[in-house]
């Protein structure tokens, strides 16, 4: 049986008690976020005040999209997303499906 020092016990104390200092991590590379992108989509027919609410929600519960602001005013839905996951046009035939025609706005 392995006897564990004072300074053992404390070390696996902080260990324990604060997790966030430790890094699993076998490169710097791995520890980086993923990159994302930016794209406006020219979206049509929304007419009420749930309409944003809808769009946004059929972007948001796309894989690989992290967040998506919807404007009636201007008709557009401008969605930052992780391009290794989802393109432009997946969103777009997403919305479309929906029921609000949408085009990826050059």
């Amino acid at each position: 049986m392995r006897k564990l020092t004072i300074r053992g016990l404390m070390m696996l104390a902080t260990l324990l008690a604060i997790p966030a200092f430790v890094t699993l991590s076998a490169s710097p590379a791995a520890a980086q976020a993923p990159a994302t992108a930016t794209v406006v989509l020219h979206v049509e027919g929304m007419h009420c005040a749930t309409c944003p609410i809808t769009v946004r929600t059929v972007l948001r519960r796309l894989d690989g999209v992290s967040d998506a602001v919807v404007s009636t005013e201007s008709k557009t839905a401008r969605v930052t997303y992780d391009p290794a996951r989802v393109t432009p046009a997946r969103m777009a035939q997403a919305v479309t499906d929906a029921g609000y025609p949408a085009r990826v706005q050059l």
